[in-house]
């Protein structure tokens, strides 16, 4: 789902968080099944270590018949619907009704979606989600990168960037230098060394780039915006007229 809508991450964030919030073992549950699927979303590469190409890509997670992109698309859903629960620090809740009446009213003047604030976000075992985010980072950052690397660094820092800034400013800056003058001449390494494949090569050109815009923004005392995927539009129900632009009925 999220792979083919990255937007979804967020809706569900919001939903586990929600869930979470009043049974915390489901965040650990979610978290245990996200490593288990994703072995990137701890990060972890494994090793081809007898040789044997099918049960390495087993190994990797590879579905039987999948291809290399449809692979990493996948791969990267997990890693986006990760990152966008450690930034999640707030669900949707909605006015109720009447004091006596908890159903919503869609048909009320103010009938808007509103907002508020889970104490410690996605915390399973009571870790922090941004000392979750730095650990990641660092642990992915420690290796040698690997072909699907590139892929999988956008996609946790896309959704979780600003949070990130926010919590450690000065921190984010460094990474953003240490991935632009170290890092990424590491990945161009590995991909030149296997050929120029086009995912691997779309990929590093799609992360400098994002390092670029993202690096220009802060230099002129910009803030890192929080994803477009992130908003939710309004939601209407499917008699709510009000943004017709008339004609024939």
């Amino acid at each position: 789902m999220v792979d083919k809508q990255p937007g979804m991450a967020y809706a569900l964030s919001g939903f586990v968080l929600h869930v979470g919030e009043r049974c915390p073992v489901l965040w650990e549950c979610l978290l245990a099944r996200l490593q288990a699927s994703c072995c990137y979303c701890v990060p972890y590469y494994p090793e081809n270590t007898t040789g044997n190409t099918e049960e390495f890509m087993k190994r990797l997670g590879y579905k039987q018949g999948e291809t290399k992109k449809d692979f990493y698309a996948r791969m990267v859903g997990y890693v986006t619907l990760y990152a966008a629960l450690l930034q999640q620090l707030s669900i949707a809740q909605f006015p109720p009704q009447s004091a006596g009446n908890a159903h919503f009213d869609w048909a009320r003047p103010d009938a808007k979606m509103l907002t508020r604030p889970v104490q410690g976000g996605f915390a399973p075992k009571g870790v922090s989600p941004m000392a979750r985010a730095w650990a990641w980072l660092a642990r992915l950052l420690n290796h040698p990168p690997g072909n699907i690397t590139a892929t999988i660094l956008l996609a946790f820092l896309k959704p979780c960037a600003h949070a990130l800034h926010a919590a450690r400013p000065t921190q984010f800056v460094e990474l953003l230098t240490f991935l632009q003058t170290t890092y990424l001449a590491k990945i161009r390494d590995k991909v030149s060394g296997q050929g120029y494949p086009a995912e691997e090569v779309a990929a590093r050109v799609n992360l400098e780039s994002w390092l670029i815009d993202t690096s220009a923004l802060l230099a002129k005392g910009g803030r890192v915006p929080e994803p477009k995927e992130a908003d939710m539009p309004e939601y209407k129900p499917p008699d709510d007229l009000r943004d017709a632009n008339g004609g024939d009925f």
